[in-house]
């Protein structure tokens, strides 16, 4: 969850591949633009975003994780999952209720979590996160799973808002 508001100054030289060979500065280019649209996306206040990956540690975050979770970076990457800030209480309530609407067993942990995102329903939830400090605050938010080129499942991303004002 790096400060996201500075931009690297990315060179249009061919840089050289790894077997000696330019760089081709079409992909160069994709990949700048490809970053100065994800700069808004991960320096948002408003929402938190927060991708871990196949094993569901965090990975990465944006600022806004940061300020509704008020953890700082630095402890969480590859450390927690995001059932560490979730209410223990309702996986389990979770899981019984997507086991029942789906006539399957589902483990009362993060699987509850993202087990409709695993098979591509999309949706809100609202859910109760758990702060740093302990404090509890509702969320509106959804799941996303990550996937390469080759629908190899890399992670997830959880986006959410504080619901606190709408509660």
């Amino acid at each position: 969850m790096a400060d996201t508001h500075r931009l690297t100054t990315i060179s249009l030289q061919p840089d050289a591949a790894p077997s000696g060979k330019p760089v081709d500065l079409r992909r160069q280019a994709m990949v700048m633009k490809l970053s100065a649209l994800q700069v808004p996306i991960f320096s948002s206040a408003n929402f938190s975003s927060v991708a871990t990956d196949a094993i569901d540690l965090i990975q990465t975050g944006n600022v806004g994780a940061e300020r509704t979770l008020r953890y700082a970076a630095a402890g969480v990457l590859n450390t927690i999952t995001p059932s560490d800030s979730s209410d223990p209480v309702e996986a389990p309530v979770r899981a019984e209720t997507l086991g029942t609407e789906f006539a399957t067993p589902i483990a009362p942990s993060f699987e509850a979590l993202v087990f409709k995102a695993c098979r591509g329903i999309g949706g809100l939830d609202e859910l109760s996160y758990i702060r740093q400090d302990g404090s509890r605050f509702p969320v509106v938010g959804s799941v996303t799973v990550l996937r390469d080129v080759g629908s190899t499942m890399l992670g997830d991303l959880l986006s959410g808002t504080d619901n606190s004002a709408r509660k």
